[in-house]
């Protein structure tokens, strides 16, 4: 005899939006806590294979091929993902917390008269990739790695697509890429600043 198991296909998400329904909070928390660990290992699972597949790139066809397949890969996916230059300073901000919530980062905001900026002091995506063993790191530095040694191939996306985007005028944000080390020289993590400039017509308002 076969039994349809539709009770598996209820995940934390469905769960948890019973529990609201039913008022039980406790229940409700416990869900979406549940919801949110359940991601991170797909999440820590695809960067770890986009590292190793720009490894593998590196290593095999050269450094400069990792700049072509970046290029690519936001022709194909990023283009039509990147907030339109018309965005607000306020709407772009809340665009990039949203990505690092995503990516389980540790960061702050500051903000000024003239500017926001992001301050990732533990990036939960390419900052994993610091870790000496990582294999797959910039030779040396130039333009399209952002002028970092030693930074992981992940992270070069950042300064690729950064630069795509300012040349088709899509946005127009200011990326620091500034890799931590330790006393002994180790790199040991991430700090990133993405800084975003308000316009006369935010400042106005």
């Amino acid at each position: 005899m076969i039994i349809k198991r539709d009770d598996l296909l209820l995940g934390p998400y469905e769960l948890a939006k019973a529990a609201i329904k039913a008022g039980d909070t406790a229940a409700a928390l416990k869900y979406l806590n549940e919801l949110r660990n359940d991601f991170k290992p797909v999440h820590d699972n695809l960067s770890d294979w986009i590292q190793s597949l720009l490894n593998y790139i590196g290593e095999n066809m050269g450094e400069g091929a990792v700049e072509k397949a970046l290029l690519r890969n936001f022709d194909d996916v990023f283009r039509g993902r990147t907030p339109p230059i018309q965005a607000t300073a306020e709407e772009t901000i809340r665009k990039w917390c949203r990505n690092q919530r995503a990516h389980y980062s540790q960061f702050h905001v500051d903000e000024d008269e003239d500017k926001y900026t992001i301050v990732i002091t533990n990036c939960g995506s390419g900052g994993r990739h610091h870790r000496p063993d990582c294999q797959g790191k910039t030779k040396q530095p130039n333009a399209w790695t952002g002028n970092s040694a030693g930074a992981p191939y992940y992270c070069l996306h950042e300064p690729v697509f950064e630069d795509c985007a300012e040349k088709a005028g899509l946005s127009s944000q200011l990326h620091e890429y500034l890799p931590k080390k330790d006393d002994a020289g180790n790199i040991t993590g991430c700090e990133c600043r993405r800084t975003v400039q308000k316009s006369k017509a935010d400042i106005t308002a």
